[in-house]
């Protein structure tokens, strides 16, 4: 029973952290100069653009309900869409952690191969310093 209490407040403890280090980011973006429309369109965008930017990334609303619909959104599992290739961010995670999956498989199996080569090294060269200690 305590073990599942202590797991429970380390969860707890973990989604807590996670939440302040998401509010603390979220307010350091918040306080850079300029806005995001123009970070994200440069120098060279016109007014048009920046204002269909702030549009489309609800930058027109309060601070505080932007970070509540997004942690919303977070929770319910509806991520957005990426600014870069405009894809589902879901699909975007799903491939790379695919990805780095098959990479994290490839590189235990190099090493297993690798430590049972040691392994097989080490056993030659104990037999060997052992024959010649012996003599």
């Amino acid at each position: 029973m305590q073990f599942l209490r202590l797991v429970t407040e380390r969860i707890l403890l973990s989604l807590l952290t996670l939440l302040l280090v998401s509010l603390i980011i979220f307010l350091m973006l918040e306080i850079l100069p300029g806005d995001v429309a123009s970070r994200i369109l440069g120098r060279d965008a016109t007014p048009e653009t920046l204002a269909a930017l702030r549009l489309r990334l609800h930058l027109d609303e309060p601070a505080f309900v932007r970070y509540g619909e997004w942690l919303g959104h977070l929770v319910t599992g509806r991520l957005g869409n990426s600014l870069v290739s405009d894809r589902p961010i879901a699909d975007v995670l799903g491939q790379r952690m695919l990805r780095e999956s098959v990479r994290v498989r490839a590189v235990r199996r190099s090493r297993r191969m690798c430590e049972s080569r040691l392994r097989d090294c080490d056993d030659c060269l104990s037999s060997a310093l052992t024959r010649r200690l012996e003599r």
